[in-house]
């Protein structure tokens, strides 16, 4: 929702009459639909009402209609000229029924229309083991096709902490190893 904010923010009226008019194109008749999941939308095009049904029908709308609305959303306002990042932490705490992560595999491995979405997410692998829902996706989206990179940071050990520490509230690194 937020994203619409940031599409009207940082583009040109140019820019955004033509995000608009593509939106227009591909909802047609069905952007209230769309304006039911990313109420936002309204700041793009002011002289759009969302009817009030609209509001009430995202509850009633199943999650493939959800993951079909928001990849045309996307296949329009991302493309190779305006890349979009979309960055997740905490994903060892993705919900159980996995929709949030089917989600994002329905949005990553769409490849129509030249859409074009670099996803970075995170998580905590030590709270995790190998059944968790994050790497049922890296396999699926791997299977697709999905070009991915996994990168395994480490914790930071007590004496960079301490150097972190000491830096950002100016002190000797020997005064704060005792908060380290």
């Amino acid at each position: 929702n937020d994203l619409c904010l940031l599409i009207r923010d940082r583009n040109s009226a140019k820019e955004l009459f033509e995000i608009v008019s593509k939106l227009i194109e591909v909802f047609g008749g069905n952007l209230s639909v769309l304006a039911s999941l990313l109420p936002n939308i309204q700041a793009l095009m002011p002289q759009f009402k969302i009817p009030s049904a609209a509001k009430e029908s995202v509850d009633q709308m199943n999650f493939n209609s959800v993951c079909f609305t928001l990849q045309l959303f996307m296949r329009v306002v991302s493309s190779g000229y305006r890349p979009l990042m979309i960055f997740l932490d905490d994903l060892q705490w993705a919900d159980g029924d996995g929709k949030c992560l089917d989600l994002i595999y329905s949005l990553l491995s769409d490849t129509a229309k030249g859409s074009c979405i670099f996803f970075v997410g995170s998580y905590r692998d030590n709270e995790i083991n190998q059944e968790h829902a994050v790497f049922t996706l890296m396999a699926e989206l791997d299977l697709c096709g999905v070009p991915s990179t996994t990168m395994r940071l480490a914790g930071l050990n007590e004496c960079d902490l301490n150097a972190m520490l000491a830096d950002s509230i100016r002190a000797f690194p020997r005064t704060t190893k005792s908060l380290s």
